[in-house]
């Protein structure tokens, strides 16, 4: 076996023993991955007794594909962050494990509880060495999940405990709890886009959720004495363990603790892992004491051009509030204007001045970073430097009428508090107001009798009114006709036979679905309250017909949206990672007829 390309996602968690084989059929290598996150884990490994030999040596000097191939290989690093829709998510990873290197962007919303990141202390907290858990705290993490599911019920959550032993009792807890309280039973559903989970350091690498709980569980014990010994993060490379955990949230982390940053000390705990708690403990609890984020108008636009501080003060004479230099990173935007007294930012204002000539290229400074600070729920405004000088009174304009109609609009807020519901937005500002045919099932019963025994006649009277249609969807809804339960390897083999000659019908299997010769492709919403297709269920060319509908009655649509707005038409509350890898691929089937650029659609014809 031959590959044309061999690429290696998550490569810093693979062995290279377990690479060399793909590699060594391959013609072209690929390896993705962050050397801050972690090595292969010998968890599950036995160990065997082998002969050693030199060949092998030099192989054995590497602890994943990721580190062997950084050596020989040249590197591209990706510099933008996306997952952390508030920095301060990201900002002391950046800091500590990526020299500040990461191109991270602000939030309009100011850091409360519920966004960015959160400590909560646990009064009593006692570490049990005996069984290696705080259960004070495993039973404040219980009812911390109950509190989020009920304040936001829209995100998903996902708890991290730092041992084994406490993510043990946080399950066994959790279901004594569930058991006396079902009322929130849907929540914990396994077969959502991001399901709920309990997991260690050690298992929750790639996962990722909208609010991460954290329980540190190591504490004083009963005696008032902290061991500084805290297992797998004392280890070498624990501090990239944590850095796996600390980086797994999108909108809230809530790190639990029974203890204070100062309680470690680093005189008895040398480890730099040990260390990395510490410091995050400060961070949770205290905030970033070293870096200033937010450059305020206060301070006489110190770190601004001249133009922008003319853009600045202009806006303070009409009555707003200014900051400058909003963020920690290379991402950060130029000026944020407030309303009097107000706390979050209802426009950005960017200029051409240095941040702009800092971007690698035009592509970056003005068309991505547009999009993704909308996506951070700000409203954006340009400013250009020769215009301002040439036409001050109407850039002056322009810009005021930018704000009156941000303050017109809610700011939507990624964390789902704003007045206005992000997908609601989207939805919006995508799709002008038309229908979509309604997905109606084809009476069984009634294309049985009328088919009198032939099976091709009976599946095309469903088909008329159904197709395109999934086979195992259909399979499933008639496992009767086979006298089975489930749907089995011998289900498949009778359908294949019977279908063996269905052209004669007109019927066209293709990819695990049944066309209709000449039977148009239109995308089917359900009836209110009616039957709602799995999207595994809906085929590719009904979505992408759905998808070209709405762009040729929108000339320019945000990708996203786009996806946001068909997936509530299609019945779902909400967009998983199934859900957008399904809708590129029906986008795909359209490419020839759009002009795609990065997350926005144009028709060209």
């Amino acid at each position: 076996v031959m590959f044309d390309v061999v690429v290696f996602d998550e490569a810093s968690h693979i062995f290279p023993q377990d690479a060399i084989g793909a590699i060594y059929r391959g013609k072209q290598l690929i390896v993705v991955g962050d050397s801050k996150q972690m090595p292969p884990s010998n968890f599950f490994t036995s160990v065997v007794e082998v002969e050693d030999y030199e060949d092998d040596e030099e192989v054995k000097d590497f602890e994943s594909v990721l580190d062997l191939c950084s050596t020989v290989l040249p590197q591209l690093r990706l510099k933008w962050h996306y997952r952390s829709r508030y920095e301060r998510l990201i900002e002391f990873s950046n800091k500590n494990f990526y020299e500040g290197d990461l191109v991270t962007f602000p939030s309009s919303k100011i850091d409360r509880e519920g966004i960015g990141v959160d400590f909560k202390y646990v009064e009593g907290g006692i570490f049990d060495h005996k069984t290696r858990t705080n259960r004070a705290e495993a039973e404040y993490i219980v009812d911390l999940i109950f509190e989020n599911i009920e304040k936001y019920p829209d995100r998903s959550l996902g708890v991290v405990a730092f041992s084994i032993s406490q993510q043990d009792l946080i399950e066994r807890l959790l279901a004594k709890r569930r058991l006396q309280d079902s009322s929130h039973e849907e929540f914990f559903a396994s077969e959502k886009d991001e399901p709920f989970f309990v997991k260690n350091l050690e298992t929750v690498q790639g996962d990722e959720r909208d609010t991460i709980i954290f329980s540190v569980a190591y504490a004083k014990d009963k005696d008032g004495k902290l061991s500084q010994n805290f297992g797998p993060i004392n280890k070498m490379g624990g501090e990239r363990r944590l850095n796996v955990a600390f980086t797994r949230a999108k909108l809230n982390v809530q790190l639990v603790a029974s203890m204070h940053g100062y309680d470690i000390n680093l005189k008895n705990a040398t480890s730099t892992g040990a260390r990395m708690l510490r410091d995050y403990l400060d961070f949770a609890e205290n905030g970033s004491t070293d870096s200033v984020s937010v450059i305020s108008s206060e301070d006489g636009f110190a770190d601004a051009f001249d133009f922008e501080m003319q853009v600045a003060e202009f806006l303070q004479n009409k009555g707003y509030e200014v900051d400058v230099k909003i963020g920690a990173s290379a991402g950060s935007v130029d000026m944020g204007v407030k309303m009097p007294g107000g706390e979050d930012y209802i426009l950005a204002v960017e200029c051409d001045g240095r941040s702009y000539k800092s971007a690698n290229n035009t592509r970056d400074r003005d068309r991505l970073r547009k999009s993704v600070l909308q996506r951070m729920g700000w409203h954006y405004h340009r400013v250009w430097a020769v215009d301002w000088i040439q036409n001050p009174n109407d850039e002056k304009d322009r810009l005021l009428k930018a704000l009156e109609e941000a303050k017109q609009e809610p700011i939507v807020s990624v964390s789902g508090q704003s007045d206005i519901n992000l997908d609601e937005y989207e939805e919006e500002k995508t799709a002008v107001d038309f229908q979509f045919e309604k997905y109606e099932t084809a009476d069984l019963q009634y294309a049985k009798k009328a088919s009198r025994g032939d099976y091709l006649k009976y599946l095309r009277l469903v088909l008329e009114k159904e197709a395109p249609l999934s086979e195992e969807l259909f399979l499933k809804r008639t496992l009767r006709d086979f006298d089975r339960e489930k749907l089995t390897d011998a289900v498949w083999e009778k359908f294949d036979r019977l279908t063996s000659r269905c052209q004669i019908e007109g019927i066209i299997r293709r990819d695990g679905f049944m066309y209709l010769k000449n039977k148009p492709v239109n995308l089917r919403a359900p009836e209110e309250d009616g039957f709602v297709r799995e999207i595994k269920y809906i085929a590719p060319e009904e979505l992408a017909r759905g998808m070209y509908q709405v762009i040729c009655k929108n000339i320019t649509v945000d990708r996203m949206g786009l996806y946001r707005m068909l997936a509530k038409v299609l019945g779902f509350s909400k967009l998983g990672d199934a859900m957008v890898r399904r809708f590129d691929e029906a986008l795909a089937l359209i490419k020839d007829n759009i002009d795609i650029e990065q997350d926005e659609l144009s028709i060209i014809g």
